[in-house]
């Protein structure tokens, strides 16, 4: 111990600060996965909702075909049937349409309110998670071993300072 007091009391603040630094880069490796996590996290979490939007707007795509299918099916029917009053027929097969469209709006809605709930667990999981990282190393024994050695190299610095004005003062 009196060898590491003896080095650390030769060595400037620069030395010392640039010594601490040193130790809190190597610490800094955690802090970077939990970030790199997070950030996967978020990637996935962005794949997921541009899947959820794909498949709702290739869902979307298949119903406008099938409505646009049925209307010109259903103006088939109207031009075939007219004479024998057809015409309840294509109410029916409008109302039919109707709800079909009805139905792939609810779908829409339902898909953006996914979406939403997907953007708010993606946030919340991001905050968490960094949350989470910034705890796991304030709590790590590195970072207590750092604040530690920072603490007694200033206090051997401080030392070193008062014992040589205290020689200085007393010699003179």
């Amino acid at each position: 111990m009196p060898k590491v007091v003896d080095y650390m009391i030769d060595l400037e603040p620069w030395q010392l600060i640039w010594g601490s630094l040193g130790n809190l880069f190597k610490s800094d490796h955690q802090m970077f996965t939990h970030i790199k996590r997070a950030h996967h996290l978020k990637a996935e979490a962005e794949k997921v909702q541009e899947d959820l939007r794909a498949r709702s707007d290739h869902q979307m795509f298949t119903h406008i075909k099938r409505a646009h299918h049925l209307k010109a099916e259903a103006e088939k029917v109207q031009e075939d049937l007219r004479a024998r009053g057809a015409l309840r027929k294509v109410e029916f097969i409008s109302v039919g349409l109707k709800a079909a469209l009805a139905l792939e709006e609810e779908r829409k809605k339902e898909a953006e309110i996914k979406v939403t709930k997907l953007k708010a667990w993606m946030a919340k999981s991001i905050s968490e998670a960094m949350i989470q990282a910034v705890e796991e190393f304030k709590a790590s024994s590195k970072m207590r071993n750092l604040n530690v050695e920072f603490g007694q190299k200033c206090s051997l610095k401080v030392l070193s300072s008062v014992r040589a004005e205290f020689f200085k003062n007393f010699l003179s």
